[in-house]
């Protein structure tokens, strides 16, 4: 009673359940500081390897779904279904719980892995979808023919999500004005449009704002009044730290986690094991829904094997090439959001973990600086992202290269030695 495309999708669903489910067991439950040793790690481990293996399978069960869209709802099951009959709708409804759990923990898990910078998803694409992940309303609204109706919960944005959602709108506008070159006012309107309100209560097709609504809107405006009128040499990434909001982020999700799956309470314990998180009902049995903990115990001591392999062939091999093998983090990531013209990328961890230089990033820098002087934003169009002339200075920042420029010209004056040229303009001097 179904079209054929549509029971593929459908009994892609479980896989895309499971391998969800186990991404948030590592990114989505354990303890923040464990996600990020597991994310940002130099050096391959158990834990980081099946990580990756993780992402990548996950990235490749939701083409099945959607190639553009990084986030998934019920169209990418049905686009149309005015094109079902009776019986085929019905037989949707019967499973509609395990479609929308499994929709909302691959959306949820997608969130995350953007804001770890492990998945190729710009902050564009975050701001625009953050009430869709965090506020979501049942699948069966899609069965009704219509949006708003449900739980007393469905799309309404509560006081924690709230400052989520302010601070990330405030990260947006920050990567924004760094990486691109549009005029302050044209992003600040995008990010914070004037018709928030509207489009709040569309959202839940209400005709009264909550005061938790009422409350966000205006603090909505009062940011973007503060963020209009900073100064330009403002260093608004100083002001407005990346990492205290990941960390908000993951310590909010890990806390109700529950809520935002399955719209009850939030608990008041992390979840303890894979069963927790896995749907009530499935659709059809699959190899990856009947993983066990001994067989992901046994996954990671065969990794274990494969990386001390690794490590013996690397031994063997000169400096250059054990470069090659080790782990990186996380790319920026550029996208250009789906509904407008601006490019915004996923805040670097490497900004907060401090990686250390590597030679030929010390050299782009010092050659940069001898070339157009400390002015960092033109440092990158050279070398960082996309650069002119390489992409070696990639994976840093602005405020990366003035700390590191500056660390330079500071052990110069300590050391009383002469201070070359390209270190002069530099800020910096020694309290006296």
């Amino acid at each position: 009673s179904l079209p054929i495309r549509v029971q593929f999708v459908i009994n892609t669903v479980p896989v895309l359940d499971n391998v969800a489910t186990q991404i948030l067991r590592i990114i989505g439950v354990a303890p923040y500081e464990e996600t990020l040793a597991i994310v940002t790690t130099d050096e391959p481990t158990p834990e980081s390897l099946v990580f990756g293996d993780l992402v990548k399978l996950f990235g490749q069960v939701k083409e099945f779904f959607s190639v553009e869209d990084p986030f998934l709802d019920m169209e990418h099951i049905v686009d149309d279904r005015s094109t079902l009959s009776e019986d085929g709708l019905k037989s949707l409804k019967e499973i509609e719980q395990t479609i929308d759990t499994a929709l909302k923990k691959s959306n949820l898990a997608t969130f995350l892995l953007a804001a770890l910078g492990a998945v190729d998803v710009g902050l564009s694409y975050l701001n625009e979808s953050f009430l869709d992940v965090f506020c979501p309303t049942p699948c069966g609204n899609w069965f009704n023919g219509k949006m708003g109706s449900g739980s007393f919960t469905a799309g309404k944005l509560l006081k924690a999500q709230a400052g989520l959602f302010l601070e990330l709108k405030t990260q947006t506008y920050i990567s924004g004005v760094e990486f691109s070159e549009r005029p302050k006012e044209e992003l600040l309107d995008e990010i914070f449009p004037f018709n928030l309100q509207d489009l709040l209560l569309r959202r839940r097709q209400a005709a009264q704002l909550t005061p938790v609504e009422s409350d966000f809107i205006f603090k909505c405006t009062t940011r973007r009044d503060t963020l209009l009128n900073s100064p330009d040499t403002e260093d608004l990434s100083e002001n407005y730290d990346w990492l205290i909001f990941l960390k908000e982020l993951f310590g909010y999700v890990s806390k109700n986690i529950g809520f935002l799956l399955w719209g009850r309470k939030p608990r008041t314990s992390l979840l303890p094991s894979l069963t927790d998180l896995t749907s009530p009902t499935t659709i059809i049995p699959s190899d990856l829904t009947h993983l066990t903990k001994e067989e992901i115990h046994k996954r990671l001591e065969e990794q274990k094997e494969r990386e001390k392999e690794l490590q013996q062939e690397a031994e063997k091999e000169p400096l250059t090439a054990k470069r090659k093998r080790v782990v990186r983090r996380p790319k920026p990531v550029l996208v250009k959001s789906s509904q407008s013209k601006s490019t915004t990328v996923t805040p670097r961890i490497k900004n907060m973990l401090r990686r250390a230089w590597s030679p030929e990033e010390e050299e782009a820098l010092v050659e940069a600086l001898k070339e157009v002087g400390p002015r960092w934003s033109k440092i990158l169009d050279y070398y960082g992202p996309g650069g002119t002339k390489s992409e070696v200075l990639r994976n840093r920042t602005q405020v990366q290269l003035k700390d590191k420029s500056r660390n330079w010209k500071m052990a110069y004056l300590k050391n009383s030695q002469p201070m070359p040229d390209y270190l002069k303009k530099v800020t910096g001097e020694l309290e006296r």
